[in-house]
């Protein structure tokens, strides 16, 4: 540090400071510390931003398997067809209308969202694990005593790539319920 003289009051009096050089050299190791961290703030806000994403395809998928769960069992929402396997649906979050809507009525926009309801049918028998692991087709009889239902939420239309695939938040939620009757 140099020191830099000047007069008060008729005498020389020093008053210390920090040169050019010492103050660029400080700002430098600063900056090279704050860049170390950019990485920790960068991953916080991607961290951040899927757990966000997480939560908000989880609470898509959860209303909507809470809603078909309640149906009565004769609502042809959660009835597999006569001679069909699987009932299954896909639709989507608009953003602009900030509800669910099947394709035809997306258009081209974009959406937000996309969700595949599949409703499958079993016996006691075909129930294996947990899951409807032997399906039987709609309109049998007896009728089938367990129907699945599955919910799958992700981002953007169903099948597609978008460009959260490359920030890895191209998340997908998929959740099941039986139905026993």
């Amino acid at each position: 540090m140099r020191e830099i003289l000047s007069f008060r009051g008729g005498r020389p009096t020093a008053e210390g400071g920090f040169s050019v050089v010492e103050v660029l050299i400080a700002a430098a190791i600063l900056l090279f510390i704050l860049l170390g961290l950019l990485p920790i703030f960068t991953q916080s806000a991607v961290s951040n931003s899927s757990g966000n994403q997480y939560t908000q395809l989880t609470n898509a998928a959860k209303s909507e398997l809470e809603r078909l769960t309640d149906l009565p069992l004769d609502n042809p929402e959660v009835m597999v067809p006569t001679g069909v396997n699987q009932l299954m649906s896909t639709s989507y979050y608009s953003g602009t209308r900030k509800t669910w809507v099947v394709t035809s009525e997306l258009g081209a926009e974009e959406p937000v969202w996309n969700r595949t309801v599949s409703v499958i049918q079993c016996d006691l028998t075909g129930f294996v694990d947990g899951r409807c692991a032997t399906l039987l087709a709609g309109g049998i009889s007896p009728p089938a005593q367990l129907r699945q239902i599955d919910i799958s939420v992700s981002p953007g239309r169903s099948g597609t790539s978008s460009a959260l695939t490359l920030l890895g938040l191209n998340k997908r939620v998929t959740l099941s319920s039986i139905k026993v009757f």
